[in-house]
């Protein structure tokens, strides 16, 4: 039996969550069961929309720890390195030791993905 792997998927907000399941399907693809959580902000009261923040959030919820993070942040006109930086920024403040994929769409390339896998 192979061993299911836990893990936390942070996003920009609720419109990109069903990429949580493409990831997971992505892993599946390639023999690794991953199961990642998509926390609900809303009991939180709000949390601010910048990584450090999400992935602060989103790992209270849980209460526990994870093997893998998967932060997905739009690259905007910032840019894929730029975005890339600060999501591995953000997961190094925090003293994280899960394994971190960040999921950085390029510009329109998202929602073909979305519609056509």
């Amino acid at each position: 039996m192979l061993r299911a792997f836990t893990g936390l998927f942070v996003s920009e907000g609720t419109s990109d969550l069903p990429l949580a399941d493409l990831v997971e399907s992505l892993f599946i693809d390639r023999g690794v069961v991953v199961r990642l959580s998509k926390p609900d902000f809303a009991p939180l009261g709000g949390v601010a929309k910048d990584v450090r923040s999400r992935l602060e959030a989103g790992m209270r919820l849980l209460h526990a720890p994870v093997d893998l993070l998967v932060v997905h942040r739009d690259s905007d006109n910032a840019g894929y390195d730029t975005r890339r930086t600060e999501v591995e920024k953000a997961t190094r403040s925090l003293g994280v030791f899960s394994s971190l994929v960040p999921a950085i769409p390029v510009r329109m390339t998202e929602a073909w993905l979305l519609l056509d896998e």
